[in-house]
């Protein structure tokens, strides 16, 4: 039987209303707020109005109980410059190493040394995605967007932090959102962070319990595996017929696949391959690049290397990658290294 249309493989994430620190004021400017406020689409969908959720909240609540849905930093909170021309025609969006122009060329990307940040156009963008403790909803979220690089960095660094002492695990630990009053040489000013709201050995104890759980799931996953169908003999009794299947030869184990982590320590090596080119006069496509290193590594290990995808790539496959990448970039400097790549015009 032919079923499932090809591409619809991703997990959506349903924006179901904004948490803000900021409004309009009755003149039509931007105004900030010292709290946090949370809003939903009105049901025309044009216009925001206040969520009922706040009903539930103190008075003008600067912390709020929220969870995450990932344990990849970067999917809970994407962060990158970006200069946008009016509303939402988007110009231009790096991450200060590489940035994408008009949504199709490459540029190198000069960060706060670009002239685009120097004329105020360009600034640090994060959205945040969380889920509310008054509100769960497994694919529903509140997103906190911010252009305030205090907030951005804070929030960043909160996660890395949280992130190294849970050793990797974030989705389902409870957090605060918070925001905090800080005072500088222009006045005040309002910075958000995430906290978690207990001691280190308490932060690490509910990592624990996450990852157990996680753990047992992989192994019912992978150990018992059960289907149901309705009987459909003519025999007037419906039964149903349930077959469990137990560690069979043909059952394989489930198979780890790449990591954020790992793909992003790949492109990182790949972006110092390509700087060095650069500075001996080479103007490499950093695409082609890429391609070339893979297909380069597939010859070497005689292992087939076509994408980084996390539905493609394993995580065995990523990381002898990761270490043929190390023996390269030990020899790259090397004034007889060459890398057959088409250069960018």
């Amino acid at each position: 039987m032919i079923n499932g249309i090809e591409g619809l493989n991703g997990v959506s994430e349903i924006e179901i209303g904004k948490i803000k620190t900021g409004e309009k004021n009755k003149k039509g400017y931007p105004s900030k707020l010292d709290y946090f406020k949370i809003v939903r689409p009105t049901k025309k969908g044009k216009n925001y109005e206040l969520d009922p959720v706040m009903e539930q909240l103190p008075d003008k609540p600067k912390r709020l109980d929220i969870t995450l849905a990932h344990d990849d930093i970067d999917k809970n909170f994407l962060n990158y410059f970006a200069y946008y021309q009016g509303y939402n025609d988007l110009k231009c969006r790096g991450n200060g190493q590489r940035a994408i122009v008009d949504g199709e060329k490459e540029v190198k990307c000069n960060g706060s040394r670009c002239k685009y940040w120097t004329e105020g156009k360009c600034k640090p963008n994060g959205i945040l995605k969380v889920s509310l403790k008054q509100k769960p909803s497994l694919v529903g979220y509140y997103f906190y967007r911010t252009t305030s690089w205090n907030s951005v960095k804070r929030i960043k660094e909160s996660l890395n932090y949280i992130s190294q002492v849970t050793n990797g695990i974030l989705a389902g630990i409870n957090l605060k959102l918070v925001l905090k009053e800080e005072r500088n040489d222009h006045g005040n000013m309002y910075i958000a962070h995430i906290e978690y709201p207990g001691t280190v050995l308490e932060l690490r104890k509910e990592a624990v319990e996450l990852a157990r759980a996680k753990k047992e799931l992989q192994e019912l996953n992978s150990n018992n595996r059960h289907f149901s169908l309705p009987n459909q003999s003519t025999s007037s009794k419906s039964e149903e017929v349930t077959a469990k299947v137990d560690n069979q030869d043909d059952i394989s184990d489930e198979v780890k696949m790449i990591t954020g982590a790992q793909r992003k320590k790949i492109f990182a090596m790949i972006g110092k391959i390509t700087d060095w080119m650069e500075k001996q006069g080479v103007n490499p496509n950093k695409e082609k690049v890429r391609k070339q290193l893979m297909k380069d590594f597939s010859a070497a290990e005689g292992e087939k290397l076509e994408s980084l995808s996390s539905d493609k790539c394993t995580y065995e496959q990523a990381d002898k990658f990761i270490s043929w990448l190390e023996d390269k970039s030990k020899v790259v400097k090397d004034e007889n290294f060459k890398l057959e790549v088409v250069e960018s015009a």
